[in-house]
């Protein structure tokens, strides 16, 4: 992996987000937050068709499934992908999650809903 530092990543987050509200196609809801072991914060806007956690009682089983879907929705989201976005896979990271407003966690399925209530460490509704 490339390694970036905290200044590329804010730069080319910068820039995003500008030609975004330039195209007028930001329409992202909810975003994703990874916190470095030093507290370093790298906060991107996503849309609201992330990869959800479920729990099947395999807790090893459904961490592997997570992971992966982590990573394949990162390598299929543009901006994400861009940005070199870390995940709880990269190393000196120690926690991941995702931000969901509540108007737009009100808007989703209660099979969604049940699945992101059932993992609070994972997201969080503000």
């Amino acid at each position: 992996m490339k390694k970036r530092t905290l200044h590329q990543i804010v730069s080319t987050l910068c820039i995003t987000v500008l030609i975004c509200l330039i195209s007028g196609s930001a329409k992202s809801q909810c975003s994703y937050i990874a916190i470095s072991s030093s507290n370093d914060t790298t906060i991107v806007s996503v849309t609201s068709d992330f990869p959800l956690k479920i729990n099947t009682g395999d807790t090893a089983a459904d961490n592997v499934t997570y992971s992966n879907a982590i990573l394949q929705w990162k390598n299929s989201n543009t901006i994400i992908n861009n940005l070199d976005t870390p995940t709880l896979l990269t190393p000196g990271i120690k926690k991941v999650y995702f931000l969901i407003p509540a108007s737009e966690f009100d808007l989703f399925t209660e099979e969604r809903k049940t699945a992101i209530k059932a993992n609070p460490d994972l997201y969080l509704i503000k």
